[in-house]
């Protein structure tokens, strides 16, 4: 913590070179010093708390973009469109996995949005195995089936 490292700064100066004001005066330094570092916490906004709902922002446009993907795959079953599409979901799918897998995010997940995030991305990988599929088959489906609510 920045109290901590403060205060083990203090403590390495204050063991070093005897400093020439009197002991009231450092003490009011130190003071002052700690009461700077109180105002600059209270009147800056913190990092964390800045996130909020948006902490993920990158990994839901990553895992949205998966879902973009998979309806154009299947749009586009059939037509000459298919295997450029099916590039750009498997483009989708390893992007999406870098985001869900970086250095932000842990192997196991600790909040409910991380659980959601992980679960949708989850539940996208059938409905991209199935389009995948589709696509091999080569035979178009109806335009429905590509739009969402």
């Amino acid at each position: 913590s920045a109290a901590g490292t403060q205060l083990l700064v203090a403590a390495a100066v204050g063991a070093g070179m005897p400093a020439a004001e009197s002991g009231w005066q450092r003490a009011l330094a130190f003071l002052a010093g700690a009461g700077w570092l109180l105002v600059l916490r209270l009147a800056l906004p913190t990092p964390g708390s800045l996130a909020g709902d948006f902490r993920f922002d990158g990994e839901r446009a990553a895992v949205a973009d998966v879902y973009d993907a998979i309806a154009a795959l299947v749009e586009a079953v059939g037509g000459e469109r298919a295997t450029a599409r099916r590039a750009a979901l498997t483009a989708a799918l390893d992007h999406a996995q870098d985001a869900l897998a970086g250095p932000r995010l842990r192997p196991y997940t600790g909040s409910a949005a991380e659980r959601r995030l992980h679960a949708r991305f989850a539940a996208a990988l059938p409905l991209a195995e199935a389009a995948t599929a589709l696509h091999w088959a080569g035979e178009p489906v109806p335009a429905r089936a590509a739009q969402g609510p």
